[in-house]
């Protein structure tokens, strides 16, 4: 495909930004949402409640770096 020709470009960056559109939203609505908050405001008491600290944030990290490679990608 050429990627010069802006109907192609701009169909693809839609579904892009559709697709991660779609992920942010199923997280917004999961139970991870509120582990996340949890560990961030307060991740001792997270822990204490029986929250994975380590794996919530490698989770995250693995998240915003795919964000973050199809955002460098495009």
């Amino acid at each position: 495909y050429d990627f010069y020709n802006s109907t192609v470009f701009l169909t693809a960056l839609a579904i892009l930004t559709l697709g991660v559109s779609i992920v942010f939203w199923l997280i917004q609505r999961s139970p991870f949402s509120r582990s996340l908050r949890a560990s961030a405001e307060l991740p001792l008491a997270a822990l204490a409640l029986g929250k994975n600290i380590p794996v919530i944030n490698t989770i995250t990290f693995v998240i915003a770096s795919g964000v973050a490679g199809v955002a460098g990608g495009v």
